[in-house]
């Protein structure tokens, strides 16, 4: 929805191919954010999370789980920030 509002044309599969993907990674695979939390560096939380929860305010959208893992992680990254 946010894509659409923004004028983002997205294939009409690209759901399915991204979950397709997750799917097929290693049950401990993990991301570079989560590393970067256990090691305690600054993450790219502001850039991804952040830019999602700012475009849906900017474009009306409501982009509630992103909101969450925002908020979530939001002290974690202050924290890594010293």
């Amino acid at each position: 929805a946010l894509a659409h509002a923004r004028g983002v044309q997205l294939p009409s599969d690209s759901t399915e191919k991204a979950m397709a993907f997750v799917d097929s990674l290693p049950e401990d695979a993990t991301s570079t954010m989560m590393r970067d939390f256990r090691d305690g560096k600054r993450t790219e939380l502001e850039t991804l999370q952040g830019a999602i929860v700012r475009m849906g305010v900017e474009s009306g959208v409501a982009t509630p789980v992103n909101g969450f893992i925002y908020a979530a992680l939001l002290p974690a990254e202050i924290s890594a920030r010293g």
